[in-house]
């Protein structure tokens, strides 16, 4: 019984510290003041990357589709307030 309340207690602590690594939202700044698609872009080009499509989340995250140097399709998830790589599905 201990062993099990143990456990929980630190599959608890687990997924707290994961919810506070994963922000609900990407930026609290307003849209307008976001980075345009373009600008993501060459952003993401001077990183080696090929933008092939962004779309905007609920999450107020972009949602990227790149091409990386060796040609290969990768997802990501971009902070639209200032272009910075939030989450990569290859390199997580």
């Amino acid at each position: 019984m201990k062993l099990l309340a143990a456990a929980g207690l630190t599959l608890a602590a687990l997924l707290g510290a994961g919810i506070a690594f994963w922000p609900d939202t990407c930026t609290s700044t307003p849209p307008r003041h976001w980075l345009t698609p373009l600008e993501v872009e060459a952003r993401l080009r001077e990183s080696g990357l090929k933008l092939q499509s962004l779309r905007t989340g609920e999450d107020r995250c972009f949602a990227v589709v790149v091409r990386d140097r060796q040609g290969l399709l990768r997802d990501l998830v971009v902070n639209p307030a200032d272009g910075a790589i939030v989450r990569d599905a290859e390199g997580g």
